[in-house]
């Protein structure tokens, strides 16, 4: 029966040798041969306590019951060796009228529990049943360690501590990823048509992945998981948050602008191409359309040619008739405008007429008041309707009255 450092601490053993009567402080100074009679004192919280050592030490306890009052009913009278009762976990010893409590009982570590198996495979099912709370079972192959936790034959009985140098979770559908509340690195079948791939994997992944589990050091109601596509690399994220996993997020960055598959981000660089061009579409949406006398805005090259030019002839056509047309123009004032012959002009308001020397007409109310600037030249008031012609060109009294 090992003990440990509590025990230690709690329990003084006093051996006395029937062979002569000397007192024995500590195991290691007894004579294995000579023990068989000897009595071990256990000093409990002030009460001393004597058995037969043959009785105490037996490498493991003798059975197991449900309770101290299910041990005392099947052995009234006391019983060799220890038991441990399933409801504390406590050993307890006969110390010669009644059974007294050893305390919590704890496996010895060269009386564990072997097995050899691939990962993960629980000691049941293994053939390993536990023989008191908190019996240890190592897979040798693996070196995963579990722990007994209740005392029946059943796979809920073993928990594993600890998952060795080749530890890796094989995740399959009847594990499923939330379920896991270790620690742990794990792998998995993520092919959509796999048989064995588990129903809370991300829907993008379409192949086998490896994984990360993280708990917070309070608990497993807070976690992290990630899992990575083997050949794709593709990657997603989620969060457990007071015992709710949230949605699976892409960490993937995508190459281009135009990828469609899912779960893919865009890097900085990406995101303000995007961000440009979208800029771009809305300044283009938001341009006129329509010129008006008003606007400050410069048209949209489509408003220029459908109310300069029309909607189906470019700029560079209407410019090429527009120069032909300047030219022509050119041409026929150089050319006819010298001697011009019409047969009626219609004037509206008035006609100031020019000659070779000067105006051939001049018009104001009153008489005239300036030199004339040629001989000829004709002056008519408005307000007396008199016209005047000039004599000479030097005085204003050069202007002759005709009518």
């Amino acid at each position: 029966m090992a003990f440990t450092s509590q025990e230690e601490a709690n329990i003084r053993l006093l051996l006395l040798s029937f062979q002569n009567g000397k007192g024995i402080a500590d195991l290691s100074e007894a004579d294995h041969e000579t023990l068989s009679g000897a009595l071990i004192e256990v000093l409990q919280n002030g009460v001393s306590r004597k058995t037969s050592i043959a009785k105490f030490f037996t490498g493991s306890p003798a059975g197991v019951k449900d309770s101290l009052a299910a041990l005392e009913a099947d052995f009234p009278g006391g019983a060799e060796g220890t038991y441990v009762t399933s409801d504390t976990g406590h050993w307890y010893f006969w110390n010669g009228s009644t059974w007294e409590d050893g305390g919590l009982y704890q496996a010895p570590l060269d009386n564990v529990q072997t097995f050899s198996s691939t990962i993960l495979v629980n000691p049941h099912t293994a053939g390993k049943t536990p023989r008191f709370l908190g019996d240890v079972a190592i897979n040798t192959t693996t070196l995963e360690i579990w722990k007994a936790n209740a005392l029946t034959a059943a796979v809920g009985s073993w928990s594993c501590i600890s998952e060795g140098y080749k530890a890796g979770r094989v995740i399959t559908k009847a594990h499923g990823l939330s379920a896991i509340t270790q620690t742990t690195f794990f792998t998995c079948y993520g092919a959509l048509a796999h048989a064995d791939r588990p129903t809370d994997l991300p829907a993008a992944i379409d192949e086998s992945c490896y994984g990360l589990h993280i708990n917070s050091n309070v608990g497993d109601t807070s976690a992290y998981q990630m899992v990575i596509g083997y050949t794709t690399g593709v990657k997603y994220e989620r969060r457990k948050v007071s015992g709710t996993w949230g949605a699976w997020i892409g960490l993937n960055v995508a190459n281009n602008l135009t990828t469609t598959v899912e779960g893919y981000t865009l890097d900085a660089r990406q995101g303000k191409a995007l961000n440009d061009a979208i800029a771009l579409k809305e300044n283009a949406a938001n341009k006129k359309t329509i010129i008006n006398d008003s606007d400050t805005e410069f048209p949209t090259s489509k408003a220029v040619r459908t109310e300069f030019i029309g909607t189906n002839r470019t700029l560079a056509e209407v410019l090429s008739t527009l120069d032909a047309r300047i030219l022509s123009l050119e041409t026929f004032i150089k050319g006819n405008l010298g001697d011009v012959t019409v047969n009626t002009i219609n004037i509206i308001k008035g006609v100031n007429q020019y000659g070779s020397d000067g105006n051939a007409e001049l018009k104001a109310s009153g008489a005239p008041a300036a030199i004339p600037d040629y001989i000829g030249q004709q002056y008519t008031d408005t307000a007396n309707g008199n016209i005047y012609k000039a004599k000479n060109n030097t005085a204003i009294a050069d202007w002759v009255k005709i009518n």
